[in-house]
């Protein structure tokens, strides 16, 4: 092992032992597996389609792009996170770039950029307008959707009311989501979509406002 390499192990060895001793669900997560969780020992093969959305620079379908071999639809609606997405995959004909942002209906969208925290529920950030897709009708015209994954800063709650309303979650075979206080009701809006989610998906994993996966029964 060359120095470099021996810097490189030892540097991720520094932040699995520093995550692994935060509090609370945060550190759970870490001491479970961190991201290994998701994106190891997911339902995906070669000809299934992932949807990231909250793509940010793609570190995610980076991943299960290796890791499966599947096709991937990445969500961003900030367009300097865009534009590196282009860069990093524009030769891959594996994955599509959407600039748009996912919501409960078709229109547009009043964010603050504030690099992987691109918001719509932040005060702090450069605002911008984006297009806004309704998540039902992303959903169901792909009809199959090997795993969709959710870090959209506050807006996972509008897009599962959507897909659940409308009967579009059942063609999510697994939900991995990131859920995002920004309220006192958060806790309970939260505790309602588990519980409809209870209905069509089973819980695989929960860390609390951190990640959580639902696989389809």
């Amino acid at each position: 092992m060359g120095a470099g390499e021996w810097l490189e192990a030892a540097l991720r060895g520094w932040r699995r032992r520093r995550d692994g001793a935060l509090p609370g669900p945060l550190g759970d997560f870490h001491r479970a597996g961190g991201r290994e969780l998701i994106e190891r020992h997911l339902p995906l093969r070669s000809e299934a389609l992932a949807i990231d959305a909250g793509g940010y620079l793609g570190a995610w379908t980076a991943a299960v792009l290796c890791r499966y071999g599947c096709r991937s639809i990445v969500f961003e609606p900030a367009p300097g996170h865009c534009a590196q997405l282009r860069d990093a995959f524009g030769k891959n004909e594996r994955v599509e770039i959407v600039e748009a942002a996912l919501g409960a209906a078709d229109g547009q969208a009043r964010l603050r950029q504030a690099a992987d925290g691109t918001s719509a529920f932040r005060g702090e950030g450069e605002p911008f307008i984006a297009r806004q897709l309704d998540a039902a009708r992303v959903v169901s015209e792909r009809r199959e959707i090997g795993c969709l994954k959710l870090n959209i800063e506050g807006g996972e709650y509008d897009v599962l009311d959507r897909l659940i309303s409308t009967g579009s979650i059942g063609h999510v075979g697994c939900l991995l989501v990131q859920f995002h206080r920004l309220s006192a009701g958060s806790e309970s809006r939260r505790a309602s979509l588990q519980a409809q989610l209870e209905r069509t998906h089973r819980s695989v994993f929960d860390y609390a406002f951190v990640w959580e996966r639902w696989d389809r029964r």
